[in-house]
Parts: C-alpha cells; structure tokens; sequence
C-alpha cells in the first residue's frame, strides 16, 4: 500500500516537485479575487457613489488578483513544459494577452467613477 501511494504521488509530481493542484488553486484564488474586484468597482455605476481613494484601494486589491492568476498560469506553463512542449508558448501569450487586458480593465473602470 506504501509503495502505491509512493507511486501515485510521483505520478503528479514534475522533475522539479510541483504538484498540479497548487496551479489550480492558486488562480482559482486569483479569479476570485478578480471577480470580487470587478463587483466593486461595478457598483458605484448603480449608486453614483463619488469615493476616489476607494476605488484606488479596489484597483490595487484587483493588481494583486491579476498578479496571483498570473503566478499560477505561468506555474501551469512550467508544470507543461515537460510533456507539452509546443503548447507552452500558447498558454504564456494567453497569459500576458489576459493580465495585461485585465490590469487595463481595471484601471479604466476605477478611473471611470472618479470624481473629477
């Protein structure tokens, strides 16, 4: 039994020891926080609530979402590099591509409800 719990836990593990799930986690973690992010920042549409300080907080809450989903991508693009070769370029364009669209998504919706 010992020795087939040895195994099965090698069988999930990469050369380097990285285990699937944490990729998964990590950017199950990181579209939540996104999600949450742009409900806030969504809100003030429906209120026409002025807090300018406010939604810079949210933003910066919305940088960190984007920055956790981004780490756990680029550790799904490692953890494939060993068996998946000519995918792994695909997956880190899609990345940057969806960070850096989000990041700007972002930004423009919590300078949208300023008060200036």
């Amino acid at each position: 039994m010992k020795e087939l719990l040895h195994k099965r836990r090698e069988h999930h593990q990469t050369r380097h020891g990285l285990h699937p799930v944490l990729p998964i986690f990590l950017a199950f973690v990181g579209t939540i926080v996104v999600s949450v992010v742009f409900g806030m920042l969504i809100f003030p549409a429906f209120t026409q609530i002025c807090a300018d300080e406010l939604f810079g907080a949210i933003a910066v809450i919305g940088y960190y979402g984007v920055g956790i989903v981004f780490i756990a991508l680029m550790l799904e693009a490692y953890n494939l590099y060993e068996h998946h070769k000519k995918h792994v370029a695909l997956v880190v364009f899609i990345t940057f591509l969806m960070c850096g669209m989000i990041t700007y998504l972002i930004k423009m919706i919590s300078m949208a409800f300023t008060c200036i």
